[in-house]
């Protein structure tokens, strides 16, 4: 089984185009969304509704005693994740790509064993906004 979890905020548009570039590789696709942003601030929950059956969200209460704390924040939504696998019912024997719902990788890198981090070229604002000189260690995938 392979599964794409990813932390969502504000993206539908990319959340539909992660969807169709991913669905002939992809068993499972996890979108974790957090009810404050990373700054702390409370938000509407915004993905859209569940029409792809592939997929499953899952929301975040973030604890107030993280408000203030950003990377806190950050941390806890990255490590919801692991709840959501397994809320879902992800066996341990499953391959899960965990990234940011913008963060986008090629399907073959689905497909190959092991543990990997993916580096990512960045772009600025738009596919016009690409930055040569500047690429990050994005998502990673590994057994679960």
């Amino acid at each position: 089984m392979i599964v794409d979890a990813f932390l969502y905020s504000v993206e539908a548009e990319l959340l539909q185009a992660r969807l169709a570039h991913l669905k002939d590789v992809v068993d499972l696709f996890l979108c974790v969304e957090a009810d404050r942003t990373h700054a702390g601030q409370p938000r509407e929950l915004t993905a859209p509704p569940v029409s792809e059956p592939k997929l499953k969200r899952t929301i975040v209460q973030i604890p107030a005693h993280l408000v203030g704390n950003p990377w806190g924040i950050e941390n806890f939504h990255r490590n919801a994740i692991e709840v959501a696998l397994r809320d879902a019912g992800v066996p341990d024997n499953a391959t899960v790509m965990m990234s940011d719902v913008d963060e986008f990788v090629r399907p073959e890198h689905y497909l190959e064993p092991g543990i990997a981090a993916m580096v990512l070229d960045q772009f600025c604002y738009s596919l016009n906004g690409y930055v040569a000189e500047k690429s990050f260690v994005g998502p990673v995938r590994a057994p679960r």
